[in-house]
């Protein structure tokens, strides 16, 4: 009876000692999963420094809570601590050796651009799940990157498992794109398309190759045919447009903007598409039609700047002027619209609002060279030329090849009779990047008249005369004849001049 009672109470004590620890780590879990719910709360509501602690806890009550562990690497992804994440997730790796581990591992890899381990993950989930499509996919795109003739291994496999996949089609097409291999993917394309006709993305991505190698037409009746899954997409007429315009076939892209018109009528941009055709046919009040169409569905500055210029072609500045004034009301920091203006207001000869507009403009962009050289123009006609000078220095250093200006810093100096070896030196200058320029050979044989080198100043203007149709010039001929005492050629070439300009009263006087 006493050894009975004995053993008894040896195996209550044993059975209170096993109780007493089974109490212990219930509670652990408990504590655990408490900090865990806590968490995704606090996730849901997007606070997660409140998320991060509570995750934290719970790892530190389990460490075998992989669930904590996830949304604790994710949160440090989230808030740029990499290092980390990648700390956690090593650990994490040997907590669970499953598929969906590894897959949230190879994602994790990808994410932070170790593609190295990217790889080794994916590879053994591909050991254990050879038809695992997440695997292949990301694989092949890891690929792409590093080595494109593996990734088309991986393409392979994948339009193996997911043959009416189309962006599988795609992808590979790119990949082949990328290697070169032009041909290869056009032909996947003609064959997924064979297969598939009713798929858009295949036919869009044709449209993109052939438009990547310069094809635009073959690009653009890809787009027609894609129009015709989907009649009510005018973006796709929108782009056979421009593709049309692209190669040459403007009729084709008036049609195809037209019918965008059809679809949607207040798509501004095909008005002013339609615009830019009309600007090519230099159909200039057609032009002004249909970009004042576009201002009206979508006004901006663009579009005020290209009616501007449509204006200026019908020698209209007034109308010119007060677009580009409603321009400056929707940008009045814009240097180009400045630079419009000035032009406009020189045009009609108020060259103070000019120069104002053109000071503006430099304050706004100090780097542009035709703002200067056009200050420098206004200079001279204001009869400030010392400060011509200056500018068209200026504009000249900005742009050593602005040959414009050079031309007529050169010109100006020879018709003061100064610099005249300087003015010799720019205008070859401009002529080294226009030789066929009759107005810098008119320039330069001018030089040399007022050098009194006629003979080779003849030789200059003789060649601007076949090339340009011009008073002045042919004024030149009449002076260097006149020079070298050919009187009656000299009359000749005046009288051609008055032909050309026939109230030039100098002209009739040198005739007279």
């Amino acid at each position: 009876m006493r050894k009975n009672s004995v053993f008894l109470l040896a195996c209550i004590s044993v059975s209170f000692a096993v109780l007493s620890h089974c109490v212990e780590i219930t509670r652990t879990k408990y504590t655990s999963y408490s900090h865990y719910l806590q968490g995704l709360v606090h996730l849901r509501d997007g606070n997660l420094t409140k998320a991060q602690y509570e995750f934290e806890r719970t790892i530190e009550h389990d460490t075998n809570a992989v669930a904590a562990y996830r949304e604790l690497i994710l949160i440090y992804l989230q808030t740029g601590r990499i290092e980390k994440a990648r700390a956690l997730a090593n650990i994490f790796s040997g907590l669970a050796d499953n598929l969906e581990t590894k897959l949230f591992l190879g994602t994790f890899y990808v994410i932070i651009n170790d593609t190295t381990s990217a790889i080794n993950v994916y590879d053994e989930v591909l050991k254990e799940q050879p038809d695992n499509k997440d695997a292949i996919l990301t694989l092949a795109s890891i690929y792409n990157q590093i080595d494109p003739e593996k990734a088309l291994y991986y393409w392979d496999s994948y339009i193996k498992f997911s043959p009416d996949e189309s962006e599988a089609y795609y992808r590979k097409a790119l990949t082949l794109i990328k290697l070169k291999k032009n041909n290869e993917a056009e032909e996947l394309l003609k064959s997924a398309i064979k297969n598939k006709p009713e798929d858009v993305l295949l036919h869009l991505t044709l449209s993109e190759l052939y438009e990547h190698q310069k094809q635009f037409v073959p690009a653009a009746e890809e787009l027609h045919r894609t129009a015709q899954l989907e009649p009510n997409n005018h973006v796709l007429h929108m782009r056979a447009g421009g593709l049309y315009f692209l190669a040459g076939e403007h009729a084709k892209a008036e049609e195809s903007f037209r019918k965008a018109i059809e679809i949607a009528p207040r798509e501004s941009s095909a008005f002013f598409w339609l615009a830019i055709l009309y600007e090519e046919k230099k159909l200039w009040h057609e032009a002004i039609q249909y970009i004042r169409k576009s201002i009206d569905l979508q006004p901006d500055v663009v579009s005020y700047l290209r009616l501007s210029y449509y204006y200026t072609q019908v020698k209209d500045a007034p109308k010119a002027i007060d677009t580009l004034q409603r321009a400056l009301k929707k940008d009045a920091k814009s240097p180009e619209i400045h630079f419009f203006l000035g032009l406009g207001y020189m045009d009609i000869k108020r060259y103070k609002k000019a120069e104002s507009h053109l000071l503006e403009c430099i304050k706004l962009n100090p780097q542009l060279s035709e703002a200067y050289f056009y200050l420098g123009v206004i200079y001279d006609q204001t009869k400030k030329f010392d400060k011509a000078v200056t500018h068209f220095r200026k504009a000249i250093k900005l742009n050593p090849k602005n040959s414009t200006a050079m031309n007529y810093l050169g010109y100006s100096f020879a018709e003061r009779g100064m610099e005249l070896d300087e003015a010799a030196e720019l205008i070859e200058s401009a002529l080294e990047m226009e030789p066929e320029n009759g107005a810098y050979l008119d320039s330069l044989g001018w030089v040399y008249f007022k050098k009194g080198d006629y003979v080779k100043a003849k030789k200059y203007l003789l060649e601007a005369a076949a090339k340009l149709e011009d008073p002045v010039v042919y004024e030149h001929m009449g002076d260097i004849e006149t020079a070298l005492g050919n009187d009656g050629p000299a009359q000749q070439w005046y009288r051609k001049a008055l032909t050309l300009d026939p109230e030039n009263k100098k002209l009739k006087r040198k005739i007279n």
